[in-house]
């Protein structure tokens, strides 16, 4: 849905229906993957972000991962609302 508003209604302002695309060939090293929005990716780090997933390494509680990095989103998002 927000991919079409940007087509007409609010592209002039900067919004845009094209999706940021990035390829990577998973390798060896590779540990874990995160896939998010930008609710996540827009306030936090990439290094931030591999920091929370690190501490759960090996993955045997992903479920806690995902929630450290759902609080500390939301805890960065109230900061910017405020």
């Amino acid at each position: 849905m927000s991919r079409s508003i940007g087509d007409g209604v609010v592209h002039g302002c900067g919004v845009s229906s094209e999706p940021e695309v990035a390829e990577h060939v998973l390798g060896v090293g590779d540990l874990a993957m995160v896939v998010g929005s930008d609710g996540v990716f827009e306030f936090m780090s990439n290094e931030t972000i591999s920091k929370l997933v690190l501490q759960h390494l090996p993955l045997t509680d992903s479920e806690q991962s995902v929630t450290d990095i759902i609080v500390a989103a939301d805890n960065v998002w109230r900061q910017f609302s405020l």
